[in-house]
């Protein structure tokens, strides 16, 4: 059971990479599999969907780097104008809250 495991990863992963755009439902159809089973292994292979994309949820080093200046940035920004209580923030659904 293990090695079908492996092959379906492996066959997600393809798809993935051959086009970003692919819908769960698309994987599912092609390979016959449900969709929650498809978003269950495309999570398992750290593969989020961001934007309708399906992107590795790996940063590098340039990209880390690029956060934390960004980050630093903010909290000197808030120093002089305080802003962070004006942020709308949402949870997963997209339900937001003025915090």
């Amino acid at each position: 059971m293990h090695h079908v495991r492996e092959g379906r990863l492996k066959l997600i992963k393809a798809l993935v990479d051959a086009n970003r755009r692919i819908a769960t439902r698309e994987i599912g159809l092609r390979l016959n599999l449900s969709n929650s089973t498809v978003y269950d292994h495309l999570k398992g292979l750290e593969l989020p969907s961001k934007l309708d994309v399906w992107v590795l949820h790996v940063l590098t080093e340039r990209n880390l780097c690029r956060r934390i200046d960004i980050c630093d940035s903010l909290l000197k920004r808030h120093e002089n104008d305080p802003f962070f209580k004006c942020i709308i923030t949402g949870d997963e659904k997209g339900h937001g809250a003025k915090r």
